[in-house]
Parts: structure tokens; sequence; C-alpha cells
């Protein structure tokens, strides 16, 4: 009877060391090149002919984070979880991530585990950018209470598509905003218009700003300044004999001025945004006649 014990004892130990020899050894995979501010990282399991045992993947099994912090894990870990992500945030800088998870039977008093898996996750050293490099203007003149366009180019410096926010401003009034997503390498250019209602008679500097995107260092270019002033005026002031020196009054030179430029668009040869009191691309019968209900008006 004794002998049967026995052997019945050293065929369930052959059982238990058959079972941890046929143990997943968990298979770590995600992005192998990345500079983003998040990554997910998938922690599998990988058994199709059995269930894991509990035993197996730990009680509970153990993800070790080197160089990030690990989130929250999409399932929990149960016997029948396989498979499980992981999003690990970055801890700051170019600093590489090394996931480690920790799973299986202890096999020693110091509880080691005998599954173990690792895998460094490589953060790029390009960090993300994006610029403005350019800010246009449509006029150096806007009647008070009307309009003009604000032309910003944005650029994405990096190597991966990004998202931000430009603004622009009018001194340190915002404006208006726009948020702008570009693929690696590329630009385009935002048009922004200023409306002038309710602002005072005077010179202004327009500029533009884009908010960085995570991870992005350089941002001395995020901000662009233009070295021209708008002048807000009295509507119907735009002959200015010098660009930006206005007499402050709307009188028979402008009217004069605007005759001489009657009908002209952006594609005339002698074509004068300024005259362009309304905005509307053409100077016309409704820039004079806006001329002349403020005849004599000045600043």
């Amino acid at each position: 009877m004794l002998a049967l014990l026995l052997m019945g004892l050293l065929i369930s130990a052959l059982d238990v060391k058959e079972v941890l020899a046929q143990s997943p050894v968990p298979v770590i995979s995600g992005p192998a090149l990345s500079n983003q501010a998040t990554i997910d990282v998938t922690i599998d399991f990988d058994d199709s002919s059995r269930a894991i045992l509990a035993s197996e993947i730990g009680n509970p099994a153990k993800v070790e984070i080197v160089g990030g912090t690990a989130g929250g894990k999409v399932s929990q870990n149960s016997p029948q979880d396989t498979v499980w992500l992981v999003t690990i945030t970055r801890s700051g800088g170019n600093s590489d991530v090394n996931v480690t998870v920790h799973s299986g039977w202890y096999q020693d008093e110091a509880e080691n585990w005998n599954l173990d898996a690792s895998k460094v996750f490589i953060y790029d050293d390009f960090a993300p950018d994006i610029g403005i490099t350019n800010l246009d203007i449509s006029k150096t003149v806007v009647g008070l209470g009307y309009s003009l366009n604000i032309n910003v180019t944005i650029a994405n410096q990096g190597d991966y598509t990004e998202t931000s926010n430009a603004t622009a401003y009018a001194n340190t009034t915002i404006i208006a905003s726009q948020n702008v997503t570009l693929t690696a390498g590329n630009s385009t250019t935002v048009t922004f218009t200023w409306n002038t209602t309710g602002f005072a008679y005077g010179n202004y500097t327009l500029s533009a700003y884009a908010l960085p995107v995570p991870g992005e260092t350089d941002t001395t270019d995020n901000n662009y300044t233009s070295s021209i002033p708008v002048h807000v005026g009295v509507p119907g002031d735009v002959s200015s004999p010098t660009i930006g020196v206005y007499d402050g009054t709307t009188n028979m030179r402008d009217i004069q001025y605007l005759i001489l430029l009657f009908n002209t668009n952006p594609s005339s040869p002698n074509w004068k945004p300024n005259a362009d009191i309304n905005n509307d691309g053409t100077v016309n019968m409704r820039d004079i006649q806006i001329a002349i209900l403020n005849f004599n008006k000045h600043e």
C-alpha cells in the first residue's frame, strides 16, 4: 500500500513538472520606435492548448516598467485572461522604456519567478516640432469696424503627425484660434479674419502662436510677430503717402485715391489692398460710399 502511495506521489510530481514545462512564456509587443507621450504594449500569454493556470501567471502576475509608468490593464489577471494591454506613459526626456513581465510559479524562497519576459521600447531622439514659418497681412490699414485677413503658415518639422492649436493676436488680444493637424514634414496656411469692431484707433502689432505639442522642446519658432504694424483708423482714410502714415481724416484725397483705383482687384497690376475698405476683394462704389459717409471724420 505504501509503495502504491509513493508511486502516486511520484506520478503527481512528474505531472506538475510536465505542466511547468508547458507553461507559456509571455510575449511583449508594441511599437519598436516612437516619440509619442504614450504607447500601448501588449502582453500575450499565448496558450491555445489549454487554459492558463492561476499559478502560472502569478499571484498576481507582475508588470515592471523602467523609464515610464504603466497604465491600467484592459483585462484582469485571471486564469482565463491570456492577453493584457498596458499603456506606458513616457516619464520624460528621450529615455527608453523597459517592460518586464514576471509570472509563473515561485522557484525559490526569494520569490523569484520562473517565467520572465522583457522588451525595451525605444523613444526616437528626434523630438516633435511645430513652428510658424510666416505671417502675412492682407492690408496695413483698416477702417474701424471693418476687417482684414491674417494668413499664418504652420509647419510640422517632426517625424509624426501632430495636432496643434494656432492663435492670432492683435497686440495681446486674441483674434481667433484654430486646431491644425499636420502630417510629418508638411505645412499649411490658416486664414484668420480680424474684425476691428470694438478696438480703438491706433497701430497694432499682429502675431501668431502655435501651442507646443507633447514632447516638443524647441519652442522658439512657435511664435511669429509681424514687423509691419497695422493701423486702425477712420474708414476711408486710405491715401497714406508712406506705409503706416495716415493723416487721421477721411477727405477728398482719399476719395480721389479710390477713384483712381476703381474696379481693381488682387489680379490688377496696380492693386492696393488698403483701398478695399470693406475687404470684398474689389475697389468699387461700395468703398467710395464708405469714404463719403465718413467724410471729414477724424481720429
